[in-house]
């Protein structure tokens, strides 16, 4: 079956590429994705396999999400969208010197609050206490300073959206993005990292004409060196006998681990969704809404239960909330409507819009981490915060300067 699903994402991105002829279009980064994770996974001997069920999912989705992404690229609302604009729109400095001063203050405020909990479980590392804090408490351990530490991921990639020529914006942009950089890493948090250094990579490559993507190797190498060094600090190169192994052999094998380890988990929950049932996972951020205001419907928890594909994890891909809770009726409408959305902001995005080039670039990033989590439906306050910075940062009406 492997060879079956390899065979239909392949004609997928093939089709969607020859229709767009851009490798950052949804469909095209969504299809070349998960070819590189069965690969991967086809690869691996010491690993579990995924079922036929399972591949056929995996197919299924991404056929489904191209089809999504071809109706919402071709979406009537695009013409609401400030079309391309390739005149200087300036850079306002001000909004982007705040947010890199607020920086400053949080990450300050994010290092005493990690200090605190690494003297409170007795962790001399701090990132190792917060990681083993949160993953105690079922959500991250810095409470209420997550949200402004995400911001600063938002505010970046607005930053890297509307930076021209001028020396110093980018020395600006510069410091913002170190800031966010540093808090990302130091909550431990390798997704996060990958989040801001793709998302960044991904707004800024929007605004360049079709298939220019200067710095994205560099972004990779800086992804790379980083996950190696969060995954050190964690104590997580011991899986598969890591620390036995050459450095080059270490951080493939470790990358390896990483991308199949979701793929490999949800298939035990297609083998069996009913142990993993705890409440409507697809439906979180509207019990947390409707239970504010009075009611009391069960919010499943975001951090699950692990299995073991042999090695221990508790990450099962985008699929996950949608299958569990609806079979593959609702994956296959959970990646049509995600499809849909990218799509539009895709064109959005390439017509000019500022905020949607950032939107995108942020979506673009959650894409590529696919495999990993699903960062879409159950983070829907993530998008409407991103969306209010990005709205604030770049105003609704504004065109891109290409760079």
């Amino acid at each position: 079956m492997i060879v079956v699903a390899m065979i239909i994402l392949v004609l997928c991105a093939v089709a969607h590429w020859i229709s767009e002829r851009d490798i950052l279009y949804p469909p095209v980064v969504f299809s070349c994705l998960w070819i590189v994770l069965l690969m991967l996974v086809a690869t691996s001997d010491a690993y579990d396999t995924v079922s036929d069920k399972g591949m056929a999912i995996y197919a299924l989705g991404s056929v489904c999400f191209g089809i999504g992404s071809m109706f919402g690229s071709q979406s009537q609302f695009v013409k609401y969208f400030k079309q391309g604009s390739m005149e200087e729109t300036g850079f306002t400095s001000t909004a982007v010197m705040m947010a890199a001063v607020c920086g400053m203050v949080i990450l300050t405020w994010m290092i005493l609050r990690m200090q605190t909990i690494a003297e409170d479980v007795g962790i001399s590392n701090i990132m190792l206490a917060l990681r083993f804090e949160s993953a105690k408490g079922g959500g991250s351990a810095l409470g209420l300073l997550a949200y402004p530490v995400a911001w600063l991921t938002f505010a970046s990639i607005a930053a890297v959206v509307r930076i021209g020529e001028n020396t110093k914006a980018k020395v600006i942009t510069g410091v913002l993005v170190a800031i966010a950089l540093l808090c990302q890493i130091l909550s431990a948090s390798r997704t996060g990292v990958g989040i801001l250094l793709f998302g960044l990579a991904g707004a800024y490559a929007m605004k360049a004409p079709k298939n220019s993507y200067r710095g994205m190797l560099g972004v990779v190498a800086v992804f790379v060196g980083i996950f190696v060094l969060v995954a050190s600090v964690l104590g997580k190169m011991n899986v598969e006998g890591l620390g036995s192994q050459s450095p080059v052999q270490a951080v493939a094998l470790m990358a390896r681990h990483y991308l199949i380890s979701g793929v490999l988990a949800f298939d035990h929950v297609v083998q069996d969704p009913s142990a993993f049932k705890n409440g409507l996972h697809s439906f979180r951020f509207f019990a947390i809404l409707l239970n504010g205001i009075g009611f009391n419907i069960h919010v499943p928890e975001l951090v699950l239960d692990y299995v073991w594909i042999p090695y221990p994890t508790n990450i099962y891909t985008m699929y996950f909330p949608t299958y569990v809770d609806f079979g593959v009726m609702g994956v296959i409408a959970y990646t049509t409507i995600i499809g849909w959305i990218t799509g539009l902001a895709y064109r959005a995005a390439r017509s000019g819009s500022m905020v949607w080039c950032a939107l995108y670039g942020l979506m673009f990033a959650k894409l590529l981490v696919s495999g990993i989590t699903e960062h879409f439906i159950v983070s829907m306050s993530y998008w409407i915060q991103a969306a209010v910075v990005f709205t604030v940062m770049l105003g609704s009406r504004r065109g891109v300067e290409r760079a």
